[in-house]
């Protein structure tokens, strides 16, 4: 399974409640993950056996480990060179939170590493309910995507809200600004992104890594951009399945609810905020 969606998991089963995600996201920004996290998720050790050993540092762990001949300097080395992933930082944020322990956090790795149901496709079996199969699995694709690339490209932790979202939710209460891009052939449906302007700008920002204050043409056209690249590699996606499809132009637009058909609205909450991922039959602007 995908290692970035355990807080999506937790959040999907009620164990992490939504109005908790935002500081912890916040948190795992830039997190590390230490060492004992990296023992436990690569089973060398239990969470009980975290437990007897000294895990304030990475350092200190290392020391007594080896004086207790539970790892070797190998093993250690190994430690050491792993990639940690966005499931990892999240169960550090977890633990120094103390919103759970080792074990608890085992116990979790164990589970999402046997549950054979992505996540991410949970979440849009619930909130897409009344979307075809068909819909489902071709919009599922798509958002897996659009998070990876928000988590691994932009450095955004990011998290879908389970619940249905409505559109007479908060979000499309103020001034809001909206980018999409209609993908035409086997496969045709327009994605795009909705959020208020503190959000657009953010997301802009980090796209660009410029330092923006404002929605102005610079955070729009950062923004299409973005989202051209995300489709972008999305059609070849479906290249890889012998399905063609080409990219429109990018729009936006301001204070636009949406409307399209056969429609999809999900609440994304972010280390900086929320915004909303739509995805739809035809333009919903």
């Amino acid at each position: 399974m995908n290692s970035n969606y355990l807080a999506q998991r937790l959040v999907n089963e009620g164990k992490i409640a939504v109005s908790s995600l935002r500081p912890l996201l916040k948190d795992i920004r830039d997190r590390d993950p230490q060492l004992p996290l990296m023992a436990l998720k690569m089973h060398m050790l239990t969470g009980e056996q975290l437990l007897t050993v000294d895990t304030s540092s990475s350092s200190a762990f290392g020391k007594d480990v080896l004086q207790k001949n539970l790892l070797t300097n190998d093993q250690l080395q190994r430690l050491h060179r792993q990639m940690p992933g966005e499931s990892l930082r999240f169960a550090q944020s977890l633990i120094d939170n103390k919103v759970m322990d080792y074990p608890s956090v085992e116990r979790e790795f164990d589970a999402y590493e046997a549950d054979v149901a992505d996540p991410i496709d949970n979440v849009i079996a619930t909130v897409g309910a009344t979307l075809s199969r068909e819909e489902r699995e071709i919009y599922g694709s798509y958002v897996k995507l659009l998070m990876d690339q928000l988590i691994d490209f932009l450095h955004t932790p990011v998290v879908i809200d389970p619940q249905p979202f409505a559109q007479t939710a908060e979000l499309f209460d103020g001034l809001v600004y909206e980018v999409s891009q209609h993908i035409a052939g086997d496969v045709s449906f327009v994605g795009g992104l909705v959020a208020k302007e503190a959000a657009f700008i953010e997301l802009s920002a980090r796209y660009s890594q410029e330092d923006l204050t404002a929605v102005d043409d610079l955070a729009i056209d950062s923004l299409e951009e973005f989202l051209n690249v995300i489709n972008g590699l999305f059609c070849i996606q479906l290249a890889g399945r012998n399905q063609e499809a080409e990219l429109g132009l990018p729009r936006w637009n301001k204070n636009i609810v949406p409307h399209g058909n056969n429609q999809l609205l999900l609440n994304i909450y972010a280390d900086f905020g929320t915004f909303v991922a739509v995805l739809a039959a035809d333009e919903f602007m």
